[in-house]
């Protein structure tokens, strides 16, 4: 994980739907912090990537680990 001022790259997530989703999946977040009152709230969109079957997910994953200093 990288800090590059407020931005923090995040590792790949795997979101398992009962339905296809395509577009954009824009989703609630709130932080807090030990060094301030409150909390602060927003939204991010997310892109959803095309569906991929279980075994390739897992074989994408699996080869992961070999990329999670970067």
């Amino acid at each position: 994980m990288k800090f590059d001022g407020l931005a923090v790259d995040l590792t790949w997530f795997v979101m398992v739907s009962e339905h296809p989703l395509s577009g954009t999946l824009t989703v609630p977040w709130t932080a807090t912090a030990t060094n301030m009152e409150g909390t602060a709230q927003g939204t991010v969109s997310l892109p959803i990537a095309p569906e991929w079957s279980l075994l390739s997910l897992i074989a994408l994953l699996d080869g992961a680990d070999e990329h999670l200093d970067d």
